[in-house]
């Protein structure tokens, strides 16, 4: 359906954000990212960080051999603290070559 039915963030592109009411969202906690990818062994060393706000937030994160440009697998977790509120996350690419399919950012079970 056209439209962003909860006019959150991007009011004038076709997506339904909305904002949560979830009492466990949007606290300060640590949280795991982790990214869906895939690396070839002919490229060991794809490597990224994370920069939250502009600032690095990570080190550099060295991906593990998945075994081809399509076999995808959640790697390369690290655990970053964030306060309360609006963040602009993003995966700075350090070493080639790994594609990316998805960004998973989840509360951190410690």
């Amino acid at each position: 359906m056209p439209g962003n039915a909860g006019g959150q963030y991007r009011p004038a592109e076709d997506v339904d954000i909305v904002a949560s009411t979830d009492s466990a969202g949007g606290a300060c906690r640590n949280y795991d990212i982790e990214l869906r990818a895939a690396t070839n062994p002919a490229f060991p060393s794809a490597a990224y960080h994370v920069e939250i706000d502009g600032v690095t937030a990570s080190g550099t994160v060295v991906l593990p051999n998945t075994g081809g440009w399509n076999s995808f697998g959640f790697v390369g977790r690290v655990t970053i603290p964030l306060a309360a509120g609006q963040h602009v996350v993003k995966i700075v690419c350090d070493q080639q070559y790994f594609n990316l399919n998805q960004i998973r950012i989840s509360a951190s079970a410690f």
